[in-house]
């Protein structure tokens, strides 16, 4: 292959004689061997479009053996060297083509474009100007001619190609667009600003180059020419939407805040504006802190968005999330359900819409969207979460098992929110007596998170009512009255713990330390320090601590008999 570049060097530079060599060989050929040929050149062809390059390659190199200045060989054979970046082979190919056969203009259309694949543009863009001497005003080669310029990085010589497309043909939206993209690019506004000028003035069916006119004058101050181009687009399109949001900007810079907030409720209200746009306006109004310092404005504007649109969910859903995020959880709840009767496919919105129900202890209405979510979206652990936590809240302990457990198995990254599950699980298990199932779950509670004390307390709290796990149940509250020494419920369940163990002194001692920390407010806890002092032999005093435990309430069932029998009963 490089042999043959070598003859092509001659043939195309040197002296005559190896041209003339070549032309004379040329010229000897016969019809036949002309004919056999073109024959070799139709298969190389074919293999080319096939993708069978090296074959291709072969063959039209076979040709050139036969026939040095078999022009459409080389031609062909320098776009494959074009495409492998032999860039300067290719070139000596094609400038022999061009040589043998100057009138083929896409000889050198193809020699622009293996100049291009090898990121040689100045030189492409050179080739496109030679080729316009021949076909002057040709539209595709100025343009390919710009984008040389362009991609050489020489942006002056493509703004004078458009110029002169621009004079040959008129003003496009095209052109003006290109042109306009460069002078961004370059920073040169004034003259970007002339070409959107050009394009409004000409196209003044796209309102888009009026819109980004308008934000261009308007972010630069100039209010006056903001204004003029406002007007400009309502000539044009009366029911644009648009204009109404550029005129409230326009009010506000202008210090008519009156006559903002008005413009501001059209754009909202306006027909003319979808509601994906009034929300991007919105939401940059919210996000903004409120350009006029006034919530109330920013919920007449909500109230302007859902009555405009009232069938779509997201204007819904949006007011809830202001109301939401202003602590205005009630009204807020109020609206997702809104949102949710117009599209109940959001998840997001559900998922809202329970937390915050959650967090005002709606139970009852938690139970019934909790139920509804679990059939729209049984693969979400957050619905059968909440689903069981409404029962549990509602003492429905039978019911919130199975919930919970569903929840349990579909949790996988939320550490927090399996641990909160792990946790009432196990208090329903224990309502249910599910004692084992109950006791195992705390346990794997406390591998994943050891340091939950109410986790533990409650734990220790119910092995004490069972006199069962005695042992460990005072291992594991030990460090944490320790930890928390005036905690008065984390005192109680340590005592009583002694307290079923008979260890009564150390109990007595205890419960002392918890009723002197606020536990004498406690039913329970009063009603503990008289089973203490009734196995200490003090059945007189006993007595008395369960008839205060009795006036706070919250005691045990077995209150009463204890009173009247004078007896410790369990």
């Amino acid at each position: 292959m490089r042999k043959l570049t070598i003859i092509l060097l001659f043939i195309a530079f040197g002296a005559c004689s190896p041209y003339q060599k070549a032309l004379r060989k040329h010229n000897r050929l016969s019809d036949r061997e002309r004919l056999a040929l073109t024959s070799v050149f139709t298969d190389a062809s074919r293999e080319k479009i096939l993708g069978h390059l090296s074959k291709a390659r072969d063959l039209y190199n076979f040709v050139l053996e036969k026939d040095p200045l078999h022009d459409a060989s080389l031609y062909e054979l320098s776009i494959i060297l074009g495409h492998e970046g032999k860039t300067d082979e290719a070139i000596e190919m094609i400038d022999l083509a061009i040589k043998i056969n100057p009138e083929n203009k896409w000889y050198k259309v193809a020699k622009a474009r293996i100049y291009e694949s090898g990121g040689r543009f100045s030189d492409a863009a050179m080739v496109y100007r030679d080729i316009l001497k021949d076909d002057p005003g040709n539209y595709d080669v100025l343009m390919a001619e710009a984008d040389a310029w362009l991609n050489a990085t020489e942006s002056d010589k493509a703004i004078a190609v458009y110029d002169e497309l621009e004079s040959l043909f008129g003003i496009s939206e095209e052109i003006c667009i290109r042109k306009y993209y460069i002078y961004v690019v370059n920073r040169q506004d004034d003259k970007a600003i002339k070409e959107l000028d050009k394009l409004a003035e000409n196209f003044p069916g796209n309102t888009e180059y009026f819109n980004v006119l308008i934000e261009y004058y308007l972010m630069e101050g100039r209010l006056s020419l903001a204004l003029e181009k406002i007007q400009m687009l309502q000539a044009v399109d009366p029911g644009n939407g648009f204009a109404h949001i550029y005129l409230s900007e326009y009010y506000r810079a202008a210090g008519r805040d009156d006559k903002s907030e008005e413009e501001l409720l059209s754009a909202i209200a306006s027909p003319g504006l979808v509601i994906d746009e009034k929300i991007k306006v919105l939401f940059s109004f919210y996000e903004s802190g409120s350009a006029y310092g006034d919530t109330l404005f920013l919920y007449r504007l909500m109230d302007t968005l859902v009555s405009t649109h009232p069938d779509e969910a997201k204007a819904w859903a949006m007011y809830s999330d202001i109301l939401s995020n202003n602590g205005e959880t009630k009204l807020a709840i109020e609206k997702w359900k809104k949102s949710i009767e117009q599209d109940s496919s959001k998840f997001l919105v559900w998922e809202s819409l329970m937390m915050a129900l959650y967090s005002e202890g709606d139970y009852i209405e938690l139970e019934k969207y909790s139920s509804l979510a679990v059939i729209l979206f049984p693969e979400q652990g957050l619905t059968w979460f909440f689903n069981g936590v409404s029962y549990f809240e509602t003492k429905e302990y039978e019911g919130a098992i199975v919930p919970l457990e569903m929840s349990l198995d579909l949790i996988y990254d939320n550490k927090e929110m399996k641990i909160q599950c792990m946790f009432i699980l196990a208090e329903a298990y224990h309502y249910t007596e599910r004692f084992e199932k109950s006791d195992d779950m705390f346990i794997d509670l406390f591998l994943l998170d050891p340091n939950n004390y109410i986790a533990i307390n409650n734990y220790a709290y119910y092995s004490a009512l069972r006199k069962t796990n005695l042992q460990d149940a005072e291992e594991r509250m030990l460090p944490i009255i320790e930890k928390f020494p005036d905690q008065s419920g984390f005192l109680d369940t340590y005592a009583y713990i002694l307290f079923r163990q008979g260890k009564y002194e150390a109990a007595s001692q205890f419960i002392k330390q918890a009723l002197e920390n606020g536990g004498d407010k406690d039913g329970l806890i009063v009603e503990h320090y008289g089973d203490i002092l009734y196995f200490l032999g003090k059945a007189e005093n006993a007595v008395i601590q369960w008839q205060k435990a009795k006036e706070l309430g919250e005691t045990s069932d077995l209150i009463d008999k204890k009173i009247d029998d004078r007896k410790y009963y369990e």
